[in-house]
């Protein structure tokens, strides 16, 4: 069954788009196997983690998941990568911080879609949100590990910034193409 990803009152196997309308657990493994693949790709060619790679297929798989599955992938997507693929690392802390990041990050865009916003409204505002998020957790962690907190997370933060243009630029059309009638 192929209905709009905008439909609120489904469930989430109708939000799966045409050619992926199967159970939501399906789903999540492959966003989860993307999220672990993508980021090996960017790396691979030379493009680090100021694009915010794993970001992108944990953005789009949101749009087609219920807010407490896209969280669970959002926890278990940096998780899975670090254990298979040593990326992100430990320490410093960049796996239990991108942990966090993207749960909230999946649930907030799965739960904003299911408002009724336009898919850019939604990025935008889960990229800020994600982004204050970021710069208050580097706050709270740079001080444990004696780095120097304003110009640690100021850095955190806009260091991303390329990755926040790609995401922009990127997830809206391919949610357009992934699901043509929404």
């Amino acid at each position: 069954m192929s209905e709009n990803p905008k439909s609120r009152e489904t469930p989430d196997r109708a939000d799966s788009p045409p050619g992926l309308a199967a159970h939501p657990l399906a789903l999540a493994a492959l966003v989860v196997a993307l999220g672990v693949l993508v980021p090996m790709v960017f790396h691979a060619v030379g493009l680090g983690p100021i694009f915010l790679p794993m970001f992108l297929p944990i953005a789009v798989g949101a749009f087609f998941l219920s807010p407490g599955v896209a969280a669970a992938v959002g926890l278990v997507t940096p998780l899975i990568s670090s254990l298979t693929t040593g990326m992100p690392p430990w320490m410093p802390p960049v796996a239990p911080v991108l942990t966090v990041e993207l749960m909230i990050f999946g649930a907030l865009i799965s739960w904003l879609n299911r408002r009724g916003l336009q898919p850019l409204v939604v990025l935008t505002l889960a990229l800020v949100a994600d982004r204050l998020l970021l710069l208050a957790v580097v706050l709270v962690v740079a001080p444990l590990f004696g780095w120097p907190e304003r110009a640690f997370s100021i850095g955190a933060v806009l260091s991303g910034f390329p990755g926040v243009l790609l995401i922009l630029a990127v997830v809206p059309p391919l949610l357009r193409r992934l699901a043509p009638d929404a």
